[in-house]
């Protein structure tokens, strides 16, 4: 082989090699290969069953891709459970959160901190599966490479259509069953107009021949004279009640605008020392009501000793006696009337008596009037005893 023939097969190597690298580099940057060459991390969960979740399958973070499924083995321990392990981008690693017992809150009205979760979920009815993870909060700390994540049992879409399915088959049967009871739609359709019709003549006649209120709405005419007295008294009762609003509202308004008692008590500045000075007046008025009915007092006679009676008898008559004698020295015509509205019959009695006492004669007599009275007194106390 001539050297030129080895240097054309070695352009066209090179010229294939090229477009090998440039179809692969085309490839790769089409189906967004790129992500890995990015960092990643590795987390691990457990589940009972995996519902067929295969190597490769995506991983979700609240429905946004993050990383794959690299591995699905049975776990090393005895504890009849699968391993998943989950590649994820380092930079999702931030929203990923598992919360222990120093995150909880100290206050019990605080809600706790939830931890991301893992879980299998299908896309579709019968479409793949994948890892759906749930993001944690923020009070907690970020899950490291290599920790495990919490996680939900897979939902087993096949076991819940085949519930769904015999549910169907019961809800079938008993369709079945009715339309047997009932027969046809034509059949169910005449008896059921029968059936109304009755209904409705049964009814047409406990109106017309009963006694209730729609048989004496339509066949009664003094029912209307009722009625339209029930009315009237209904409307008057109104009347009366505007009336009694409009009172209500003055009566309201003069307490709030007035200058009375009641808006003093309310709204004035003095009220409280008013309010104040009433309670201690009636707090002095029950103590004096207790010392009256507890205490030996002529109140106290009076008002609770029927005995006493006598006592205010005799007061009466005494106070009428003394009107009495009050109105005849007032009105009277006696000799201390006269001398109480008669003043020149005082100035008379008083001269005389001083002209008595100045004759000695005169007094002589009535000394000697005075000894012989004396004198009879005592012989008549004597002859007595």
């Amino acid at each position: 082989m001539s050297d030129e023939t080895k240097s054309q097969n070695i352009k066209v190597g090179l010229f294939v090699l090229f477009l090998g690298l440039l179809l692969g580099a085309t490839l790769f940057l089409v189906s967004g290969s790129t992500k890995l060459l990015e960092e990643r991390y590795t987390l691990h969960g457990t589940w009972k069953d995996v519902g067929g979740l295969k190597e490769g399958a995506v991983v979700r973070l609240a429905g946004v891709d993050v990383g794959e499924v690299i591995s699905v083995d049975f776990s090393k321990k005895k504890d009849r459970k699968l391993m998943v392990q989950l590649s994820i981008e380092k930079k999702f690693q931030d929203r990923i959160r598992r919360c222990s017992e120093k995150d909880m809150p100290e206050s019990p009205q605080e809600l706790p901190p939830v931890s991301s979760e893992a879980r299998i979920d299908t896309v579709g009815v019968l479409g793949d599966k994948y890892v759906s993870l749930t993001m944690g909060d923020t009070r907690c700390e970020p899950l490291q490479d290599g920790d495990e994540i919490h996680t939900q049992e897979a939902l087993d879409i096949v076991a819940y259509t085949k519930t769904a399915t015999e549910i169907m088959s019961k809800l079938n049967s008993i369709g079945g069953k009715i339309d047997s009871i009932l027969g046809s739609d034509e059949e169910a359709g005449k008896a059921s107009l029968s059936r109304s019709f009755q209904n409705l003549e049964e009814i047409t006649l406990a109106i017309k021949e009963g006694n209730g209120l729609i048989n004496a709405l339509l066949y009664d005419p003094s029912l209307k004279e009722q009625l339209e007295q029930t009315l009237l008294k209904t409307d008057q009762t109104a009347d009366n009640l505007r009336v009694a609003s409009r009172g209500i509202s003055s009566a309201v308004l003069e307490v709030t605008e007035g200058d009375g008692l009641a808006h003093e008590l309310i709204y004035g500045q003095d009220g409280s020392a008013l309010a104040k000075e009433l309670q201690q007046v009636a707090e002095a008025l029950t103590e004096l009501a207790q010392d009256i009915k507890s205490e030996d007092s002529l109140i106290n006679t009076l008002i609770y000793d029927p005995s006493k009676k006598q006592i205010l008898e005799d007061l009466q008559a005494t106070s009428n006696s003394l009107r009495a004698a009050s109105e005849a020295l007032q009105n009277g015509e006696g000799t201390v009337a006269l001398m109480m509205r008669d003043p020149t019959l005082y100035e008379d009695l008083r001269s005389l008596v001083g002209g008595a006492q100045r004759n000695k004669l005169l007094r002589a007599y009535i000394r000697r009037t005075v000894e012989e009275s004396e004198k009879e007194d005592a012989s008549g106390w004597e002859t007595r005893q």
